[in-house]
Order: structure tokens, then sequence, then C-alpha cells
């Protein structure tokens, strides 16, 4: 799997800044940390236990130089990261994708056609 996020060229050798983003004063430093990449790797946190629909509470997104999580229970205006993540040019890392995509689309209207499933295709590789 590490050769996989090698070749696309995620260098997993730099210490990344982890940041929190709790805040929509800070939707304008999210968009600059997110407009140039083409990788992105995000993972969901939410709550399905009582509820109907998954409630998002933490988006963690990574890029090539920073992470970026999102609190989601106090940063509630995310409809700006649509245009991001939707866009064709990305391609959105995604680990065990089902869930995540399923959390995405209901909270935040986002549709993900440009995602890479990596345990997909670990199985795929080792014949799984």
């Amino acid at each position: 799997m590490i050769g996989i996020l090698k070749k696309l060229g995620f260098n997993l050798k730099n210490k990344k800044t982890i940041y929190l983003v709790e805040s929509e004063d800070n939707e304008e430093f999210v968009t600059e940390s997110l407009k140039d990449e083409k990788h992105i790797g995000i993972d969901t946190e939410f709550n399905w236990r009582n509820t109907y629909f998954p409630e998002l509470s933490l988006l963690q997104i990574s890029t090539s130089s920073k992470i970026l999580l999102i609190d989601c229970l106090k940063f509630k205006k995310l409809k700006f990261l649509n245009k991001i993540l939707e866009d064709k040019t990305k391609k959105i890392i995604m680990h065990s994708s089902r869930s995540d995509v399923t959390v995405l689309k209901t909270n935040l209207q986002i549709k993900l056609t440009n995602c890479f499933d990596i345990q997909i295709a670990e199985k795929f590789i080792n014949g799984g």
C-alpha cells in the first residue's frame, strides 16, 4: 500500500503539519490548502447509532504537506467543499470508501466520482 501512495506523489518521509479547523473563519485557509492539490486523502468520523442518516462529526483531509482536522460539529458551513472535492482534476484517496462516500453525500451533498479506494486496490494487487 505504501508503494501505491508513493506512486501517487505522497512523500511519506516528510512530517506534515496538523491543523485543527473549528470555525467558518478558516474557510479561506481550507480552500487555499486544497485548491492546487491533485491528490487528497479523506476520512470521516460520524455517528450512525441512533440516527436514520449518519451525522458527520469529523472530516480528516490529508494533502502532500498538511493534515486538516475539520470539526464538523463546530464548523457547520462546509458547502464550499463540494466544488473542491467534486473537481474531476483531483483524485480523492480513501480507505474503505463506502461509508465515507455515504456520509459525504448525506451530510454535504458531495457526490464523489473521482475516488481511489486503497482497500480495493490492495485486494487487486494481492489477488483477494
